[in-house]
């Protein structure tokens, strides 16, 4: 019986396939040309969970709706949850990057040399670098953004995450930062 639906077109299954493509398509975050993607998402979904089908607790238009229920849900709390990523691309900073004059420098000298206020008193240069290697991701990239100029609005929305986090991280910075003697260079 189970084969015999996912077989047939007009079935029960691929009408409530169709309909949750759908709706999932008019939500933020899934795009309408991906539909066809979630549909054979949720019906290879259904097949793989077609051994767990009992026709003597429910019909199988039952089970269908509640497993691609299910599985939307899932696939929403998956998207939400990858919005919410507070890192969503890492860099090292040992890697070699090419500089605008087409010099190959490792990413730390480079974040020191652009973001230095007063790159030619050493001790400060090494006390930068050292404030920018106590620093972990999110409050690295905070950090630039902060110091390119954004608003806090502004860091919190490129980078997906709540206004209060990105104080919080500004705060810790500054922390660091007077834990070493920089915090005449606040702002």
């Amino acid at each position: 019986m189970v084969t015999e639906q996912f077989e047939r077109k007009d079935s029960y299954l691929s009408r409530c396939i169709r309909k949750a493509s759908k709706a999932l398509c008019l939500m933020a975050g899934f795009r309408p040309c991906d539909r066809k993607d979630y549909e054979q998402h949720l019906r290879l979904h259904v097949w793989k969970r077609r051994h767990a089908f009992d026709p003597e607790r429910a019909c199988f238009d039952t089970f269908v709706d509640r497993i691609v229920t299910n599985e939307v849900r899932s696939m929403i709390r998956n998207r939400n949850r990858m919005k919410r990523c507070v890192v969503r691309e890492q860099h090292s900073l040992n890697e070699c990057i090419t500089g605008w004059n087409r010099e190959e420098t490792s990413r730390h000298e480079s974040v020191a040399s652009e973001f230095c206020p007063r790159p030619h008193d050493s001790d400060f240069v090494e006390d930068y670098r050292t404030l920018l290697s106590q620093l972990d991701a999110l409050d690295h990239s905070i950090h630039l953004h902060r110091v390119e100029g954004r608003s806090k609005r502004a860091i919190a929305s490129l980078l997906g995450i709540p206004r209060e986090r990105v104080e919080q991280a500004l705060d810790r910075i500054r922390e660091a930062a007077v834990r070493l003697g920089l915090d005449g260079y606040l702002e």
